[in-house]
């Protein structure tokens, strides 16, 4: 009785699953000004391990990763063979452009202290 092959998309939530592509097939992107030191993908890799990949990576037309680097380096590290990623049709600048504003606009969000503190009252073990 042979022993079969885990599902290389059983860690992507099935929404996304029609926008899995192999991992080999992208490139992280080698002017990402994002740094990601090793507690971020930690966290990363451990969301993902909890969670699975919810939501896309984005890459441009040539596979370069430029949103989602982090969520690409920990999925290669958990062996992982596939993810999900939606390739864009934006040109090399406005893509760019794009990645800048998405992880600029994350970061410039605040927490409100009283939500956080129900919502973390609220989380599983």
């Amino acid at each position: 009785m042979s022993k079969s092959k885990p599902d290389p998309l059983a860690w992507i939530s099935p929404p996304l699953r029609a926008f899995a592509v192999p991992i080999a097939e992208l490139t992280p992107d080698p002017g990402n000004a994002r740094r990601h030191p090793t507690y971020n993908l930690e966290a990363i890799r451990r969301s993902l391990e909890r969670f699975g990949q919810q939501k896309p990576i984005v890459c441009s037309a040539d596979r370069i990763v430029r949103c989602g680097n982090g969520t690409l380096a920990a999925a290669l590290a958990a062996g992982r063979t596939m993810i999900a990623a939606v390739i864009s049709d934006l040109s090399p600048a406005e893509i760019e452009a794009y990645a800048i504003a998405d992880n600029r606009s994350g970061e410039l969000a605040e927490w409100d202290p009283e939500k956080l503190k129900a919502a973390m009252g609220r989380m599983p073990a």
